[in-house]
């Protein structure tokens, strides 16, 4: 159920246009046949009696190891939510070494390269063996520990 908030210029049968986080009602325009957009409009979003939402749960595959010179994937291809509505998928990477130290520099040099909004992360040896090179050969540890965590929300 689809409540539009108090004081809405939004009424049955308009059309309606997400932008960003907001709700807009299309309007009519007097003596024309072009459409004007509200105010953003107030929206209740409600499940029928009875009903309990689906959590999202976000389900990450990865290689448990990778060389330098290796390709390598992160896919959440899994991750269920929903009724099968569009996930809204946010990445954050952290690099350290096997001591838990904060590898910035790598971290750095990866970040960039983070699609958001996918459920798939794909790091190249070239990008991987550029951040690597990025440390000095005397501060790299023996191994650097790559965590990557996805944060799925779903709009319902």
């Amino acid at each position: 159920t689809v409540t539009v908030g108090h004081g809405s210029v939004a009424q049955m049968g308009d059309a309606l246009q997400f932008l960003g986080s907001k709700l807009f009602a299309l309007i009519p325009t007097e003596g024309t046949v072009d459409r004007q957009l509200s105010a953003p409009q107030t929206v209740a979003l409600e499940l029928a009696a009875g009903q309990v939402p689906i959590p999202v749960v976000a389900e990450i595959d990865a290689p448990g190891r990778v060389t330098p010179c290796q390709r390598f994937e992160v896919v959440a291809a899994d991750t269920t939510g929903v009724a099968g509505r569009p996930f809204n998928a946010s990445w954050t990477l952290t690099c350290t070494g096997p001591d838990g130290a904060e590898l910035g520099s790598i971290c750095s040099a990866l970040r960039p390269f983070l699609e958001q909004n996918t459920l798939h992360q794909t790091v190249l040896r070239e990008v991987l063996n550029d951040a690597i090179s990025s440390v000095p050969r005397s501060l790299l540890p023996a191994e650097v520990v790559l965590v990557y965590a996805l944060r799925v929300t779903n709009w319902l």
